[in-house]
């Protein structure tokens, strides 16, 4: 009896099925087919990871100066704990810089009535347009 070599995956019914011949005996044609196969199949697999993702986008979220510490700490607890960064944390105002989603924003936004924070979009601000040629 010849050991059995693996050869290829075939698609059939809805079912991935994995076919063998003898060992030795796998041509160039089977290759491909391995290949392609695969390829499609983590291709699609990180396609669909790619779409399911929500979209994320830098900001920075400052709260009234009376606002507790407690409530900033559970703002930074609910952004982590749904898949947010907190990209730094201010010293001379109360707030953070941190990368969310939008329905993260909505819950931390929703989190105290009396102590709603700003929300505005982490940009490069400047006061003055530089021409680099007048350097």
């Amino acid at each position: 009896m010849k050991p059995v070599g693996f050869a290829g995956l075939q698609k059939a019914k809805g079912k991935i099925e994995m076919t063998a011949t003898a060992a030795g005996s796998v041509d160039s044609k089977s290759t491909m087919k391995i290949s392609h196969t695969l390829f499609t199949l983590f291709g699609l697999s990180a396609i669909g990871n790619a779409t399911f993702a929500p979209a994320q986008r830098q900001v920075l979220v400052t709260y009234p100066e009376d606002t507790p510490h407690s409530i900033l700490q559970e703002a930074k607890e609910a952004v982590l704990a749904a898949g947010g960064k907190i990209n730094g944390e201010f010293t001379l105002i109360k707030g953070f810089a941190a990368t969310v989603s939008n329905e993260i924003l909505d819950s931390v936004t929703a989190l105290s009535e009396s102590h709603r924070p700003t929300v505005e979009d982490d940009s490069v601000v400047t006061i003055q347009k530089q021409d680099p040629l007048e350097e």
